[in-house]
């Protein structure tokens, strides 16, 4: 049988991976729109120069 030190510390490290997995999808989600509006911004001013 688990003690409930250990039930608690188990559920505590599940939550702090699914924060650091959160974290890290909204960093990679920030970067790719931040990516998309760049070469977006390039191509419409590519498009206005011609």
């Amino acid at each position: 049988m688990w003690e409930m030190g250990d039930e608690r510390k188990v559920k505590w490290q599940f939550l702090e991976e699914r924060e650091r997995m959160v974290k890290y999808f909204q960093e990679g989600f920030q970067s790719y729109l931040y990516t998309l509006f760049k070469v977006l911004g390039l191509f419409f001013t590519f498009l206005k120069q011609n």
